[in-house]
């Protein structure tokens, strides 16, 4: 199978769900900030689809993003400062509001999970790089990534090559992705969207599979069918 299967089933965004995941588009990654500010950033512009602003707490989004809430209201300081997102106080809490730019921007470059994000051995660093292969989907019927290099995965994720070699090691030791033992570029995530698309995919092979071998009885003309009979 040669080409990537696209990834369908639409989740919601929901804390306390397993199938939440943050959405973190080009724009996002390319701006000058820290792992930790993106996903940040992701998951306020995720919360804000709907009315347009966020209404999570600050303690909400360290829990959402696995972080402590000091270092959370620092993320949040920075993308103020930055002025990525604005804020309104309505009673005792603050409102986030991202710019409109990133709600337009519909490209998924990297899908972090809510299993991913509630990874304790996992730094913001990490939960990055898997997201960016979660986002890379499918495109062989093992269910993973096949790779055309390591610089190739490089490239992708806009580091060095010792770089992406150090997240491979960290994820295999997380046991967030599995590596192949045949295909060495063959990466498997091990994550709730990606269970899910390898379900979808194991239910459309098998659907084909059961179509091909479907016989249809030919049909035996009367006639001949007496001739035969009456021998």
């Amino acid at each position: 199978m040669k080409n990537k299967v696209k990834l369908t089933k639409k989740l919601n965004i929901n804390k306390n769900d397993k199938g939440f995941y943050i959405v973190l588009s080009s724009s996002i990654l390319d701006l000058d900030l820290n792992p930790g500010e993106k996903l940040t950033l992701g998951a306020i512009v995720g919360l804000s689809k709907n009315t347009g602003k966020s209404t999570a707490t600050t303690r909400t989004l360290a829990d959402m993003i696995g972080v402590s809430i000091r270092t959370m209201q620092n993320y949040i300081a920075k993308l103020i400062e930055k002025e990525y997102m604005l804020y309104s106080w309505v009673g005792h809490n603050r409102h986030f509001i991202p710019l409109e730019s990133f709600k337009k921007n519909k490209d998924a470059k990297a899908i972090i999970t809510s299993d991913i994000l509630k990874n304790k051995i996992l730094t913001p660093t990490y939960k990055l790089a898997q997201g960016l292969i979660i986002a890379r989907g499918i495109n062989n019927d093992l269910g993973g990534y096949r790779w055309d290099s390591m610089e190739d995965m490089a490239q992708y994720m806009g580091v060095s090559l010792s770089t992406v070699y150090r997240y491979i090691n960290q994820l295999l030791k997380a046991q967030t992705i599995i590596r192949d033992t045949k295909d060495r570029l063959l990466f498997i995530s091990n994550d709730f969207y990606s269970k899910e698309q390898r379900k979808q995919l194991k239910a459309s092979i098998t659907k084909v599979k059961q179509s091909s071998h479907i016989f249809i009885e030919p049909h035996v003309d009367d006639a001949l069918d007496e001739i035969y009979q009456s021998m």
